[in-house]
């Protein structure tokens, strides 16, 4: 296990150390409006990317038949390619009013760009959980690095042409297009691969309709409470702020979500074998609290940075950003941590209690704004408001998954009596 992690890690880490480097010179192209811009834009890809494969690829690690793994990775490509065309003829349709309750006239051409990026999307996520059935780790890894050296240099090419969020899109767009591609090359047989029975198919998508279900609508409930704060601080308080957001996110917590999905993936692929509950349940403890201590360190790392480290690293117009990530590491510690582990949900096949965590995650940062907005709090204090929100959620989590290994195990228990 520790190989395969440490062979996607060692993809990752070359990958954030290309786009840690590139940006000292990116932050210093495009301004904290420009990035404003594409963090809309990956806010509505993160809510649309919910409906996008019907999350029929969480099931692909489960079947014991290769075959049936394989047509739940047609069925969830198939979907893919019908809601990204919907998507792409809605945002044709709608872009201008799409701009203008982001309040950002940008995003009017940005937004044409999300129905493609959608079904590549949809293709990388489905062939990243097929790769990791077959424990082809070095193929997933090898795809993180070709999203960077892509979708990084074009930044900088593209900001010849004159910086703007749109090219930041674009950019994505590119690293999105090429890694699809790569992860396509590297099936054994593409025709062969996407050829599927209708009987089979159909098979599958009822045995594992609880993913659509109950997967999708809680997904839908969690990426709103993920994003809603961007939707929320474009309103109140412009796109600076926005920008400041999406360089503290760039910075510390893509690199932690980079590393708790290298080692995700590995785990749910682990943890797909065990069959003692309670050698699951251990698994999940000792994981938890090695991840927790490296929560806290980085939390301390954070704080003890001098007030314009940001500043100094990034340019000038960066400098508050560093008021916003002493605040925002919390949340990205805490997703860290319990984020890292969430699969074992899904080994436990508790899709009904995933809805009620992601609904209670939704209702959680739901109260958490809405305080923000009573008491007409700055951006600082809502951005306060909203971290508590989170690390309460998170402490339910943990505490609803632990409940539910101890489920499993009593369950175990009453069939052996």
């Amino acid at each position: 296990m520790a190989r395969h992690v440490l062979t996607l890690m060692s993809g990752t880490a070359l990958a954030q150390l290309i786009a840690l480097l590139l940006s000292f010179v990116i932050t210093r192209l495009y301004s904290p409006d420009d990035f404003a811009t594409l963090e809309q834009f990956a806010m509505l890809l993160a809510i649309f990317g919910v409906f996008v494969t019907g999350k029929y690829e969480f099931a692909i690690m489960l079947p014991k038949d290769g075959e049936r793994a394989r047509h739940l990775a047609v069925l969830a490509i198939r979907i893919s390619a019908l809601l990204s065309a919907i998507v792409f003829v809605g945002s044709l349709l709608f872009s201008s009013q799409i701009a203008g309750l982001l309040n950002n006239p940008e995003m009017e051409t940005a937004i044409l760009f999300l129905g493609p990026v959608l079904l590549l999307f949809g293709i990388t996520n489905t062939l990243t959980f097929w790769f990791n059935r077959q424990k082809q780790f070095k193929v997933n890894a090898t795809g993180k690095v070709i999203f960077t050296l892509i979708s990084d240099p074009v930044k900088l090419l593209t900001s010849t042409f004159g910086a703007s969020g749109v090219f930041l899109v674009i950019s994505v767009t590119m690293g999105h297009l090429v890694t699809s591609g790569y992860l396509l090359w590297k099936i054994s047989g593409v025709k062969k691969f996407f050829e599927a029975d209708k009987a089979l198919l159909k098979e599958v998508r009822k045995e594992h309709s609880d993913y659509p279900r109950f997967t999708v609508p809680g997904s839908l409930l969690n990426r709103l409470a993920q994003w809603v704060h961007i939707a929320v601080f474009s309103a109140f308080f412009g796109l600076w702020a926005i920008g400041f957001l999406a360089l503290a996110r760039r910075v510390v917590m893509l690199p932690l979500s980079i590393l708790s999905s290298s080692f995700s993936q590995v785990y749910y692929q682990r943890i797909s074998e065990i069959e003692d509950p309670r050698e699951l349940r251990s698994h999940y403890l000792r994981f938890l609290w090695k991840f927790a201590l490296l929560g806290a360190a980085i939390i301390g790392i954070v704080w003890v940075l001098p007030d314009n480290t940001m500043g100094w690293l990034f340019g000038e117009e960066w400098t508050k950003v560093m008021s916003f990530l002493r605040i925002l590491v919390f949340w990205f510690a805490a997703n860290f941590t319990v984020g890292a582990l969430g699969f074992v949900n899904h080994r436990l096949r508790r899709q009904r209690l995933m809805f009620a965590l992601d609904l209670t995650h939704f209702i959680v940062v739901l109260v958490g704004i809405t305080i923000a907005w009573y008491f007409n709090m700055d951006e600082l204090d809502a951005l306060v408001a909203l971290v508590i929100s989170k690390v309460i959620y998170f402490a339910i989590a943990v505490i609803a998954t632990i409940v539910a290994l101890n489920q499993n195990i009593g369950n175990l228990e009453k069939k052996h009596e």
